[in-house]
C-alpha cells in the first residue's frame, strides 16, 4: 500500500528573520512550522519535522516528530529533502515543504496529492510562471537524483525541474522570510 509522509523543512539558518523560523508565531497565532505540519497532516499518514537538531528547536519537539539530519552535512534545504526521503518506503511518496509557508493549507496538500497519485509522478508547486521549488510531492525513486545533485552542490530548483507543476493560488505560497512579512 501506497503511504503519503509530510515533511516540514525546519532546518534552515533563519538569517533573513534574524530568528528561528519556524518557532515564529504567525498572524494566525501558531508556530509557522506546526501550522504548515497541521496542513500536511490533514491529507499524509504522518508528519515529521526535518532539522539538522532536536535540540535547535524545543518547541517543535512536542508537536510533531523530529527527523534529524545526519551531522556534517551542509546548510541547504537539498539536503532535508534527501533525508526525507531516506525515510519512506519503495512505493512512498513524501508531501514537503519548508517552514515559513503557513498560509499552505491543507487543500493545497490535498490537490498536490492527488495529482502526484494520478500521474504516478512527482509534482511542484506553482503560481503563474513562478515555481516554488521547495513545496512538492515527490516519488521514493527521486531520492539517487536528490543526493546526486545535493552532492555537486546544485539547487532545489535544478531537482525538480521536470517534475510536473501544479497551479495554486498564490497567496498560498507565500513565504514568510523577514520580521516585516509577518505584519502582512
Amino acid at each position: 500500500m501506497v503511504m503519503i509522509h509530510g515533511f516540514v523543512l525546519v532546518g534552515g539558518r533563519s538569517a533573513r528573520m534574524g530568528r528561528d523560523k519556524a518557532s515564529v508565531q504567525y498572524p494566525a497565532g501558531n508556530a509557522m512550522a506546526v501550522e504548515v505540519a497541521r496542513a500536511m497532516a490533514a491529507h499524509c499518514d504522518d508528519v515529521f519535522m526535518v532539522c539538522k537538531s532536536r535540540s535547535a528547536h524545543p518547541l517543535l519537539n512536542k508537536t510533531f516528530p523530529m527527523l534529524e539530519e545526519p551531522e556534517g552535512l551542509p546548510f541547504h534545504p537539498l539536503w532535508g529533502v534527501v533525508s526525507a526521503l531516506e525515510e519512506i518506503g519503495e512505493e512512498d511518496y513524501a508531501v514537503i515543504a519548508p517552514c515559513d509557508v503557513p498560509y499552505l493549507g491543507a487543500e493545497t496538500v490535498a490537490r498536490m496529492k492527488r495529482m502526484a497519485l494520478k500521474g504516478a509522478c512527482s509534482v511542484v508547486a506553482q503560481h503563474g510562471e513562478q515555481v516554488e521549488p521547495l513545496v512538492m510531492v515527490v516519488r521514493k525513486g527521486e531520492l539517487g537524483r536528490a543526493r546526486a545533485i545535493a552532492e555537486r552542490g546544485g539547487s532545489v530548483r535544478d531537482f525538480s525541474a521536470g517534475f510536473q507543476p501544479v497551479e495554486l493560488p498564490s497567496g498560498r505560497l507565500k513565504n514568510l522570510n523577514r520580521p516585516e512579512d509577518l505584519s502582512c
